[in-house]
């Protein structure tokens, strides 16, 4: 084995341990990211750049890299690291993915059972979207049932 080879595998295990120690295992196999987030998203620095943590996670672990992918939490969890719980996709299939398991992107439970609630007092999908601040369509699929 080179040098060259060894600091490689050096550099790639420091990385790793440094995921690692950030992570707590749930019961569910899911490592959640402890330290830093960016309110949705765990972020670790790493030889110099920022990564999200999960990105960061399966490129060390599987060499999964995205540039024109999304990685997708299969477990919905966007705090979990492990690898066996992402693998790439598309932002559309993603979020067709997120509204077929019930969950609304970006939206709290609060803000769709005001959205019911305004819809329920005969506001219209644009006038109850621009209250919540959100998209329409989001309005219009929440009141068809297709995101609960």
């Amino acid at each position: 084995m080179t040098a060259r080879v060894l600091f490689l595998l050096l550099v790639l295990e420091h990385c790793r341990a440094k995921v690692r120690d950030n992570v707590e295992v749930s019961e569910t196999g899911c490592w959640e990211w402890t330290r830093s987030t960016d309110g949705r998203y765990g972020h670790i620095w790493l030889l110099g750049q920022r990564f999200k943590a999960h990105v960061a996670a399966a490129i060390l672990w599987k060499g999964v890299v995205t540039r024109t992918r999304v990685l997708c939490h299969q477990c919905d969890n966007p705090l979990c690291c492990n690898p066996d719980h992402l693998r790439p996709g598309t932002q559309k299939r993603n979020h067709w993915e997120a509204s077929e398991r019930g969950r609304t992107p970006g939206l709290s439970g609060r803000q769709v059972a005001r959205i019911r609630n305004l819809l329920t007092r005969g506001h219209s999908y644009s006038t109850v979207a621009e209250r919540v601040g959100c998209h329409y369509t989001t309005v219009m699929r929440i009141d068809r049932g297709v995101i609960r």
